[in-house]
C-alpha cells in the first residue's frame, strides 16, 4: 500500500487527542491565520468555562468532577440536553426534569467588571447566593462583605448597572 503524495508544506497535528476529534490538517500561511483565528475566537472560554459551571452546579458537587463527567460524554452527546443534565447533576437522577428551574450564581458576571478580583467576586456571590441577590444589594451592603471597600463597592455596582444596561440594549436591538 503506497502512501498518498503530499507536498512539503502540508503537516498534520493533532488538536486534541485522537480519540475527541479527528485531525486537522493544516496548509502553510492559511493554516498560521486559521490557529490565529482559532485562538482570538476561544481565548478566555477555560475560565468562562469554569465560570460556567461553578455559577450552575448545585451544592456538593465541584467543577473538576463535571469537567470530568462533560469530557468522558464526548462532543456529539453533548448535543442531548438530558446527557448534559445528568452529568451536571441537574434534572433528577435520570437527567430528565429540564424544565427545573436554575439561577446563576452570579460569578461569570462579575468576572466581566473590570478591576474587580476573583476572589472579591466569590466572596459577593458566596455573601448573596445569587445573582439576583447581589443585584439587590446597595453600596452599603456591598462594603460589609470581607475585601470589598466604598471604592469597590462603587466599582461593583457601576459595572452591575452597566452590564443590565448592555444587555437591556442587546436584547431589542
Amino acid at each position: 500500500m503506497t502512501s498518498p503524495r503530499y507536498s512539503s508544506s502540508w503537516r498534520w497535528f493533532a488538536a486534541s487527542p485522537p480519540t475527541s476529534t479527528p485531525y486537522v490538517l493544516e496548509l502553510g500561511t492559511d493554516g498560521r491565520l486559521l490557529a490565529l483565528q482559532v485562538e482570538e475566537l476561544t481565548r478566555g472560554l477555560l475560565a468562562e468555562h469554569g465560570f460556567l459551571l461553578e455559577d450552575y452546579l448545585p451544592e456538593g458537587l465541584d467543577t473538576a468532577t463535571v469537567d470530568a463527567r462533560l469530557k468522558w460524554v464526548g462532543s456529539p452527546a453533548l448535543l442531548d440536553l438530558a446527557m448534559v443534565a445528568r452529568s451536571m447533576g441537574l434534572g433528577g437522577i435520570d437527567g430528565q426534569d429540564l424544565d427545573a428551574q436554575v439561577s446563576p450564581r452570579g460569578l461569570r458576571i462579575l468576572s466581566k467588571i473590570p478591576r474587580l478580583p476573583v476572589v472579591t467576586a466569590r466572596a459577593v456571590v458566596e455573601q448573596w447566593g445569587s445573582l439576583q441577590g447581589v443585584l439587590g444589594a446597595t453600596i452599603e451592603e456591598l462594603e460589609a462583605v470581607e475585601g470589598v471597600g466604598a471604592q469597590r463597592a462603587r466599582t461593583l455596582r457601576d459595572g452591575l448597572s452597566r452590564l443590565a444596561e448592555i444587555s437591556v440594549v442587546e436584547r431589542y436591538s
